[in-house]
């Protein structure tokens, strides 16, 4: 039996969002239509096309796929669901990124994206933007402000639905968010952090490229995840030149990527 199954319409819902169907040891955990509102300044950013799937890997441990929409103002929004069995983790985000001239685009966004899950199965959320210690099991709403763009947000989980809520004073935005669905691990210490991404010997912006390390019990994850083309950087001495990485890290043996995709970023 798969520890995970999942189906992903991105044409049915139209310019809506992405239907979700995913699955945990066959029972059902996302499903709907899995929205997104997006701002920039305070204009909303209007569907200027169709979603089209930009990525799809399929292996023995990991599930890889991402999807693309054209949005007003030459902004775009890229859509992921990562499904890692051997490590029974989940990740899933959106990326806003801005491709217009540099410098052209006044900054400030706003983000929101609502999931609807089963109360059947257990999880663990991480939302990795947002500082370590906001939790996603309880009906209550809490508010964080860190990072050097002073990105803000607050994370709400009720009435099976959870509700992600980012700003950035940046031209772009990563929203990723980490799912721990071993219950074995629950009771065991864990965290996240935001690292520094380098480039040339200078911390890069975190509207340009942003990084997180995420520690569940002895188990250890690196993701990252480019806001412009790529370019060589480094974070937690790993050097890439990816979009995006998602990799088991150990400071013992160093980093083993586990996906890394080159060339999405339209």
């Amino acid at each position: 039996m798969l520890f995970f199954s999942a189906s992903l319409d991105y044409q049915s819902a139209g310019e809506q969002g992405i239907i979700l169907d995913i699955s945990v040891q066959s029972e059902p955990f996302l499903f709907g239509l899995w929205t997104f509102d997006v701002q920039a300044g305070k204009k909303t950013l209007k569907p200027a096309g169709d979603w089209t799937e930009i990525c799809s890997h399929r292996a023995k441990q990991c599930d890889y796929r991402e999807y693309d929409l054209l949005l007003d103002d030459d902004y775009r929004l890229q859509r992921f669901v990562l499904l890692d069995r051997k490590d029974k983790v989940m990740l899933l985000g959106d990326t806003v990124l801005y491709t217009g001239t540099a410098g052209s685009k006044p900054p400030g966004i706003s983000y929101q994206t609502v999931l609807h899950y089963s109360k059947k199965t257990k999880y663990r959320l991480l939302p990795l933007a947002l500082p370590c210690g906001a939790a996603a099991n309880s009906a209550d709403s809490a508010k964080f402000c860190a990072a050097q763009f002073c990105i803000g947000g607050t994370l709400t989980n009720e009435n099976s639905q959870i509700v992600l809520r980012e700003q950035t004073a940046g031209v772009s935005l990563f929203a990723p968010l980490f799912f721990d669905l071993d219950a074995q691990r629950f009771g065991r210490q864990h965290f996240w952090r935001h690292l520094t991404v380098g480039e040339d010997r200078q911390r890069v912006p975190d509207d340009k490229a942003a990084g997180y390390r995420v520690q569940l019990g002895k188990e250890q994850f690196l993701i990252y995840r480019s806001l412009t083309p790529p370019a060589n950087r480094t974070v937690l001495g790993h050097n890439l030149i990816d979009d995006f990485c998602f990799a088991r890290f150990s400071p013992e043996t160093g980093t083993e990527p586990l996906i890394a995709v080159q060339g999405n970023d339209g």
